[in-house]
C-alpha cells in the first residue's frame, strides 16, 4: 500500500474521530492498527490504559464494600439466628392464626341464617308496616298511643294483630306500658330534664296507684312538650289551623312520603304511622260539642281537669294519659334537636 493511500486513509479516519467522545479514540486506534494487518497482540497492548478508569472505579467499589464484608462475616451467626427466629415465629404465627381462621369461618356460617332471619324480618316488617296507620288511629280513637321509645317487637306485636278485637289490642299495649313505664320515664327525662319536677312525682303516684294524681300531670305534660318543642297544641285549637298540633303532622307525613318515593324505608313507614293519629282530634281532646256529637264518654281531658269527670281515676286511664306523654315526647325529640342544631 502507498504512502499516498496511507494519508488518504489516515485523513478519512480523522475525519470521523471529531463525532466520536475523546475517550474512545484509543480503541478506534487499535481498531486501526489491527486492519493495518499488525499484530493483534499489538493492538491490543493498549487496552489496559483504555479499560484503567472503569478497572479503578471497581476496585473502588470492591474496597468500599469490604467493610460491609467484614460485619456481614463478623455477625453471621447472629444473622442467621435472626432468620431462623423469624421462621420459628412465622410458624407459629402460622399455628395461630389458623384456628383463629377456622373459628372465624364457623363464626360465618353459624351468622347466616341469622342475616337470613333478620332479612326476613325485614321483608315482613315491609309488608305489614304500611296497615300500622290504621291500627295506630284506631287505638288513638280508644285513647292508645304508642311511642317510639318502645322497640321494634311491640310495633311488630301490633301490625301482626291485624282482625284483632279492639279489647285485645287494648290488653297488648296496656301490658307493654304497664311493664315499662320507668323505662320510658327515664327516655322522656332524658330528653325534656326541665320536666322532670312534674313527670316523675306523677309516675311515682301512677305507681302507687294514685291515679287522680297522675292522669291530670300526664295530660298537663304532653301537651306543655307540643306548645314549647314546636308551638302546637293538642287539645286546644282547630283542627288544620295553625295552633293545632294537626296542621304539623299533616306537614310531616307529606314530608316523609316525598322522601320515600325512592323506596319506602321501614323507619319512614313507622314514622308516617306515628304521625297519622295527630292529622286530627282524637276522643281524649274532643271538646264538649264533639264529645256530644259522637256520643263519647271516654277518658278526656277536658272532662278530668274540668272536674267534670268523676271516674278518671284508673290504672287503665292513668296508662292511657301516660301513653300520650310518652307517644309526643318520643315524636317530638326529634324536631327539638333539630331546633337546638
Amino acid at each position: 500500500m502507498s504512502d499516498e493511500q496511507d494519508a488518504a486513509k489516515s485523513k478519512s479516519v480523522k475525519l470521523v474521530i471529531p463525532e466520536i467522545p475523546e475517550n474512545i479514540k484509543p480503541i478506534l486506534e487499535a481498531i486501526n492498527e489491527f486492519q493495518s494487518q499488525r499484530s493483534w497482540v499489538v493492538a491490543t497492548q493498549n487496552i489496559p490504559n483504555y479499560a484503567a478508569p472503569w478497572l479503578e472505579a471497581t476496585r473502588a467499589f470492591a474496597e468500599s464494600m469490604k467493610p460491609f464484608a467484614l460485619w456481614v462475616n463478623e455477625h453471621n451467626n447472629e444473622i442467621a439466628r435472626i432468620g431462623s427466629t423469624f421462621q420459628t415465629a412465622s410458624a407459629k404465627l402460622g399455628a395461630t392464626l389458623l384456628p383463629m381462621m377456622k373459628r372465624f369461618e364457623t363464626g360465618l356460617a353459624n351468622l347466616a341464617p341469622v342475616i337470613d332471619a333478620a332479612l326476613k324480618a325485614y321483608k315482613a316488617r315491609l309488608e305489614s308496616y304500611p296497615s300500622l296507620a290504621q291500627h295506630f288511629e284506631l287505638l288513638a280513637k280508644h285513647g292508645w298511643f304508642l311511642s317510639l321509645f318502645f322497640g321494634l317487637s311491640e310495633f311488630d306485636e301490633i301490625a301482626s294483630a291485624a282482625g284483632q278485637d279492639i279489647k285485645q289490642l287494648e290488653k297488648l299495649l296496656a301490658e307493654a306500658y304497664r311493664t315499662s313505664v320507668e323505662e320510658h320515664v327515664a327516655e322522656i327525662v332524658r330528653e325534656f330534664p326541665e320536666r322532670e319536677f312534674a313527670i316523675k312525682p306523677a309516675v311515682a303516684a301512677h305507681l302507687r296507684g294514685e291515679y287522680a294524681l297522675s292522669v291530670p300531670v300526664f295530660f298537663a305534660q304532653a301537651d306543655g312538650i307540643c306548645a314549647s318543642t314546636v308551638g302546637k297544641h293538642i287539645f286546644t285549637g282547630k283542627q288544620g289551623g295553625e295552633r293545632h298540633i294537626s296542621s304539623l303532622a299533616t306537614e310531616e307525613i307529606a314530608k316523609l312520603n316525598l322522601e320515600s318515593e325512592n323506596g319506602l324505608m321501614l323507619l319512614t313507614l313507622l314514622e308516617i304511622a306515628l304521625w297519622s293519629p295527630l292529622t286530627e282530634h282524637q276522643p281524649i281532646a274532643f271538646n264538649d260539642a264533639r264529645r256530644e256529637e259522637m256520643g263519647y264518654s271516654g277518658l278526656n281531658r277536658h272532662c278530668v281537669l274540668h272536674g267534670e269527670s268523676l271516674d278518671y281515676a284508673t290504672e287503665t286511664n292513668s296508662l292511657k294519659a301516660f301513653s300520650l306523654l310518652s307517644y309526643v315526647a318520643s315524636l317530638l325529640a326529634k324536631k327539638k334537636d333539630g331546633a337546638e342544631g
